[in-house]
Order: structure tokens, then C-alpha cells, then sequence
């Protein structure tokens, strides 16, 4: 019997063992996961915080007993790889028992990303936290509900900051204008605390078209989110606990400040164990996630991958590149190879009332000099669109949902393109442990021809939707079930067919 070992239990772990396991039933598969938590969704830490998401179980996809119990998955809570030997396959794991090694055919390096910590003065001083955990959400959600309360709440499993949080209640500093950064500021603001939120650069969302951080950072001032642009954190000052957020021009006094600037892929173990990295400081793979070690595989947040208007390397650490990846690796290691594809930068983030999304090169003239020459042959070359739609006097409205502006788009595209926009019908079957949830994500993707709930729990729904989406619709149902929902395209099948 073949063994598959994954070292890290989040999304593209996860998916990585529940595929090659549903692929090959005798396929060993072992995951060793250092923590805790397993196939947990951290993108919605912040909301838990805030408060829209009550418990960290509903960030959950699967339960540890889920995979022991239904999917058959050796999964090892607890257990840290502390060393991966690939000249005799062997990796060896830390536990409150002691060490032990495991043997393995496959291996696939799902280690994930830490949250950066700057090198500022009084970083290491009580009261300044990030958020790259479960148990640092949990910790910062304690903050929340003590300072909302005219007395203390009893949690005997609350972490080692919540006495700290207990007595924080004043003004608070948010470092980083990013995704964590501006989510945070959201859910602090929500619950009354006065935000402070310091950007190194000029920008926020500095990965975004300046005319959409312009857009956000107006729309943050007017929430009352104090906005320090061109401001650089020297220093946290404080003694016994932060005291202030000190930049080059001035002092803001907080009591608590989080670091939200950014994530770097966790290398560490690849690299001792002889396992190349690429430009971006990720592990290099090849198109089928293998490093350049046989039989090793990496995916999800440690790795980089090939962006598809570049053709160059990327880190684009973002869950549902994970679950793609992490699927891939589980067919190929099951037997049939499967590349998993490259990534465009695709993002979006919530900024109070608006929401801002991103996708493929941000400046024009760095995407016109990566696309395919080729593309100048297209019949609708990009330039031709952004001409035509520039003509017809459209413009995208940043505080309108893209999905309400689309028809008005093509409409002012028609009249100069004569673009076909076809159609595609595509039913999704999802099993009853994620239906209640999963369907009313994946209800509003496309249009709903129709539904129904089977006996046996599951929900089967039938989408229309623009040809070209399949592989995001993909995607959106394997991370909500894991991989566990069926999907198949339909023509001319049930009265319903494709345009």
C-alpha cells in the first residue's frame, strides 16, 4: 500500500488528502497538522470578530472527527513536522508524546503563511497582535466582547492575551492598509472603537488601481477611521504594555494595536530539507505542483504558481488558488495527473459599504506588454474594449455592485462589438453535511433554472451562468464542500439547453 503524507491541515492539505483518497480508497493517507484546526476558512476572521460570524466553528468546512471518521484520513492533530528527509522519504513529527517518523510514496508540503511582523521598535510588547490564527481571532473576539461589557466575561479557554484585553477599551491602531488591515478597521469601527489605521505608502490596497484606493480611503474617512497615509510605525511605545503608535510626525496614543502587513509563504522546512524556492521567496513547483525533488509536491500558501498574463512566477497566497492546488496534487498522486493551473491575481475586499475587487495586471501598460502578441490578432483585443467603453461614456461606479453594472456594460460594448455572449448550464449535487450552508453561496452565482432537496439531505441545484466561469464555479463549490459535491454540465438535457 502506498502511504501520502501532507504536512499542513488547512485548505490545500485538506483537499490534497480528500481527493486522493476518494480517487484511490487504498491509497494510506496521512496529514500531520500542528495545531488544532483543520479546513478552517481564516478569510472570515475578521467577520467573526466583528460579530456578523458567531463562532469559530462556522468558519469550519470539516471537522477533525469528519475526516477521521467518514473520509478515512489518518489525521494527526497536534503534530508538528519538524523534519523532512527526502533521500530515504521520511518525515519526522513533534507531539506531547515525544517524536515520531513516518514513512511516505508522496508528500506534499501545505505549511501555509505566517503573518509578517515588521521590524518595529516595542513589536514584542503586550497589546500588539496579528491575526493568523483561529487562536488569535479568538483572543481579539475576547477584546471585543469584554470592552463592549460593563463587566468581565468568564472564559476559562481563553488564550494568553485575554487578560490583557480584558481592561482595552480606548482608542486602537491598526498597521497596514491591506485586505486584514481595512477588514479589521471594519469590524473595530463596528463595535465603537476609535481606529486609527497607519499605511506605510501613499495608498491603501496598494495592489489595487489608485482611482479604487483613492475610492476606498474616502470611503474610510467617512466612517471615521482615522487614515495615516506616507505614515511609517517606528515605534510601539509603552512599558509594561503599548502605550502609543509613534511614526516620523506624531504620536497616537492606543491601548491595543494589530499588525495587519501581509503574509510570507512558511519556507522553513522546505528549504532545510534542500527544496528550492522561487523569486517570489515561495517554493518553486513545476505546473504539477512538484518541487525539485521527486515524489514532493507543495501548494497552497507556501508555493508560488505561473500568473497567466505573465507567464511568470507569482505569490498569490488566496484560498481558492489553495483548494485548486491542493485538489490537483490529490488526483496526480492517486494516479492521474492534474495541473491545477496558474492565477490571475483575482481579490476582493469589503471596505465597510463598498467593495473593491481586482483581477490580472493593475497597470495598463505593464498588461499590454505581458499579453500574448497574439491577442493584437484577437478579434476584440483588450484595447478595443476599454476604447469602446470609454466612448459610450460607461464607467464603472465603485459604490455599486459590479454584478448590478454588467448589463449596462455590454450594452455600451454591443453598438461597436458585435460580441456573442454564450451560456452555460451546470448542476451541482451537494451532500447533505454542507447543503444548508453551501447552497445559498452557490444559489447566487448564476441564475437558479431550478432546485431540489433529495431524501437523503443533499440539495441539487441547476445554474445559468456566462460561458468562461466554469472553473470559478468549480472552485466556489469545492471549497464550500471540500470537494465533496458532484457537478456536471447539461445540453439539451431536462428542457433546459445552452445558448
Amino acid at each position: 500500500m502506498s502511504t501520502f503524507v501532507v504536512v499542513g491541515g488547512d485548505a490545500a492539505g485538506m483537499s490534497a488528502a480528500s481527493k486522493a483518497k476518494r480517487d484511490d480508497p487504498d491509497l494510506d493517507v496521512v496529514v500531520f497538522e500542528k495545531g488544532e484546526w483543520v479546513s478552517y476558512g481564516a478569510c472570515g476572521l475578521p467577520y467573526y470578530i466583528k460579530g456578523e460570524i458567531q463562532t469559530l466553528e462556522e468558519l469550519v468546512s470539516v471537522t477533525p472527527e469528519q475526516f477521521r471518521e467518514k473520509r478515512d484520513i489518518d489525521l494527526r492533530t497536534g503534530h508538528e513536522v519538524v523534519d523532512i528527509d527526502p533521500d530515504d522519504r521520511v518525515v519526522t513529527a513533534r507531539s506531547d508524546d515525544g517524536e515520531l517518523r513516518q514513512s511516505y510514496d508522496h508528500l506534499l508540503i501545505a505549511t501555509g503563511a505566517k503573518a509578517i511582523v515588521p521590524p518595529i521598535d516595542g513589536a514584542d510588547i503586550e497589546g500588539v497582535y496579528t491575526l493568523g490564527s483561529m487562536t488569535d481571532g479568538k483572543e481579539l473576539r475576547d477584546f471585543v466582547a469584554r470592552s463592549r461589557e460593563e463587566s468581565p466575561l468568564e472564559q476559562p479557554d481563553s488564550g494568553p492575551a485575554c487578560h490583557f484585553l480584558e481592561s482595552c477599551e480606548g482608542a486602537v491602531g491598526v498597521v497596514g492598509g491591506g485586505y486584514i488591515g481595512i477588514e479589521m478597521a471594519e469590524a473595530l469601527a463596528a463595535n465603537d472603537f476609535e481606529v486609527h489605521l497607519f499605511q506605510r505608502g501613499s495608498q491603501v490596497l496598494k495592489t489595487f488601481s489608485g482611482a479604487t484606493s483613492e475610492r476606498v480611503a474616502e470611503h474610510l474617512r467617512e466612517q471615521d477611521v482615522a487614515l495615516y497615509l506616507d505614515s511609517e510605525v517606528e515605534a510601539f511605545d509603552g512599558t509594561d504594555s503599548i502605550e502609543a503608535v509613534r511614526t516620523a510626525d506624531e504620536r497616537v496614543e492606543v491601548e491595543m494595536a494589530l499588525l495587519g502587513t501581509g503574509v510570507r509563504p512558511r519556507t522553513e522546512l522546505a528549504e532545510d530539507a534542500g527544496i528550492k524556492l522561487g523569486p517570489t521567496g515561495a517554493i518553486a513547483t513545476d505546473e504539477y505542483r512538484e518541487t525539485n525533488r521527486a515524489d514532493v509536491y507543495a501548494a497552497g500558501d507556501c508555493a508560488e504558481a505561473e500568473h497567466v498574463v505573465t507567464g511568470e512566477p507569482a505569490y498569490v497566497p488566496l484560498a481558492l488558488t489553495a483548494n485548486r492546488h491542493g485538489r490537483a496534487v490529490g488526483q496526480t498522486v492517486a494516479g492521474t495527473p492534474a495541473m491545477g493551473g496558474g492565477v490571475a491575481g483575482t481579490a476582493a475586499v469589503k471596505a465597510f459599504e463598498i467593495e473593491a475587487a481586482r483581477t490580472g495586471l493593475i497597470d495598463h501598460e505593464i498588461a499590454r506588454n505581458a499579453v500574448n502578441p497574439q491577442m493584437d490578432d484577437a478579434p476584440h483585443p483588450p484595447e478595443r474594449i476599454e476604447r469602446a467603453l470609454e466612448e459610450a461614456g460607461f464607467r464603472i461606479d465603485p459604490m455599486e455592485p459590479v454584478e448590478n453594472q454588467i448589463d449596462d456594460a455590454l450594452d455600451a460594448l454591443r453598438p461597436v462589438i458585435p460580441i456573442r455572449f454564450d451560456e452555460v448550464v451546470i448542476a451541482a449535487q451537494i451532500p447533505a453535511d454542507y447543503a444548508g450552508s453551501a447552497q445559498a453561496q452557490i444559489r447566487q452565482f448564476g441564475d437558479l433554472e431550478r432546485e431540489e432537496w433529495q431524501p437523503d439531505g443533499s440539495w441539487v441545484g441547476v445554474l445559468r451562468f456566462p460561458a468562461g466561469l466554469q472553473n470559478d464555479f468549480y472552485d466556489l463549490v469545492n471549497e464550500l464542500t471540500s470537494g465533496e459535491a458532484e457537478t456536471r454540465m447539461i445540453k439539451d438535457e431536462d428542457d433546459i439547453e445552452t445558448r
